[in-house]
């Protein structure tokens, strides 16, 4: 394939154009796969939003390659193009909203597409029976869940990751499958001397029905596990304090778009709904 042209020097500023990686043969899966890559191109400018903006969007758009190194040589491409940039610092006045997520890589791309999914691996334990397998849906078209940052929940700054799932059907002909939305309710903060750093500080888990999901059925699997859950199907849970408070460094900050890395290394973009 063709790979990424790093930046010889930082300190130039490069333009994007879009290429086709050569079709190679993917003979386990009989069929043939192709991927667009990014590459670059030095030029005598600072690299403008509007570059940057592009390299997130077609970041994302081969975030589904079958090469993951190639993946993450496209990922250094925009890590780097923004550092020249100077995108990647946190812009107050940018940083809520409500977001689409791209997992792309790490620890988070991995667990939410394991087969061995649980309830208990969506919410630190917190939702019973921990060992029911789910499966995430996609909340958002083309996208995973979902993030909102700001007021919420009786908190200014609040980080709401969300997670939509349904519940693993073991044998067919069991009807329709249980939907549900898990989220992760934190705080966040900014953390002085690290100008693209935000704290993060997990307070509670919420679960709850789908939309359109039958609330009698939700009730029946979850009501009697879980004795705290509401008329309504809702369960919040306190977290302990014991959980360690984590970070996301913020590799990219612009109108629209945000990529964040957080301190177990995976990277996220997020898309400005």
């Amino acid at each position: 394939s063709i790979r990424a042209l790093r930046p010889a020097y930082l300190t130039m500023s490069f333009s994007l154009y879009q290429a086709r990686c050569h079709t190679a043969s993917a003979r386990a899966m009989g069929r043939t796969r192709s991927a667009t890559v990014l590459r670059t191109r030095a030029q005598a400018i600072k690299p403008s939003h509007s570059d940057v903006a592009e390299a997130c969007s077609l970041l994302v758009s081969i975030r589904d390659t079958s090469d993951p190194a190639e993946l993450e040589a496209q990922l250094t491409v925009v890590r780097e193009l923004s550092a020249a940039a100077g995108t990647n610092v946190v812009v107050p006045e940018l940083m809520d909203g409500e977001f689409k997520t791209f997992t792309l890589t790490g620890r988070t791309r991995e667990r939410l597409s394991s087969p061995n999914l649980s309830l208990g691996m969506l919410s630190f334990n917190c939702y019973q029976p921990a060992d029911l397998k789910v499966t995430p849906t996609q909340q958002h078209t083309d996208g995973g869940g979902g993030l909102f940052k700001g007021q919420k929940y009786g908190y200014s700054n609040c980080y709401v990751l969300t997670t939509p799932f349904q519940v693993v059907q073991e044998t067919e002909g069991q009807g329709e499958p249980i939907k549900g939305v898990s989220q992760a309710i934190a705080l966040y903060g900014f953390v002085e001397g690290k100008p693209g750093r935000a704290s993060v500080e997990f307070a509670k888990m919420r679960l709850e029905p789908a939309p359109g999901q039958d609330l009698k059925v939700w009730l029946n699997t979850f009501a009697a596990h879980n004795p705290s859950m509401g008329p309504d199907g809702v369960l919040e849970v306190e977290l302990p304090k014991s959980i360690p408070k984590g970070w996301v460094d913020h590799l990219v900050m612009i109108p629209g778009w945000q990529l964040s890395q957080g301190n177990a290394g995976s990277c996220t973009m997020l898309n400005n709904l």
